[in-house]
C-alpha cells in the first residue's frame, strides 16, 4: 500500500512561500505507479475506512474540512509579497492530471 501526496512551493519576495498540497486518497493505493491517478487538495470522504472514522472525531476539532485544503493564503499575496486590496479571485480545487 502507497499514500503518495504532491507538494508544490512558490516563493514570494517579502512573505513565506505559498504551499500546495495534494493527494488521491487518505487509503492509499495498491500500484507504485504513482501517476496512475489524480490528485486534489480536497481528498474524498473515505466510506467504510474504519481508520479514518476513528479519527474523524478528531479532526473535526480543528476543522469541519480536515480533508480539504485551501488555498486562499496562496492567492493574498502576490508575487512580490503585497497583499491583494479587493476581491480574491482563487481556485476553490484544484486537480493535478498526470
Amino acid at each position: 500500500m502507497f499514500l503518495p501526496g504532491i507538494a508544490v512551493k512558490l516563493f514570494r519576495d517579502g512573505y513565506s512561500s505559498a504551499n500546495i498540497h495534494a493527494m488521491h486518497s487518505i487509503k492509499g493505493i495498491s500500484t507504485a505507479n504513482f501517476f496512475q491517478h489524480n490528485f486534489t487538495n480536497h481528498l474524498p470522504i473515505p466510506e467504510n475506512f474504519f481508520a479514518f472514522n476513528l479519527a474523524a472525531s478528531k479532526f473535526a476539532q480543528g476543522s469541519n474540512y480536515a480533508l480539504n485544503l485551501g488555498l486562499k493564503d496562496m492567492a493574498y499575496y502576490d508575487q512580490t509579497g503585497a497583499t491583494h486590496t479587493g476581491s480574491i479571485g482563487l481556485p476553490f480545487r484544484l486537480e493535478f492530471e498526470p
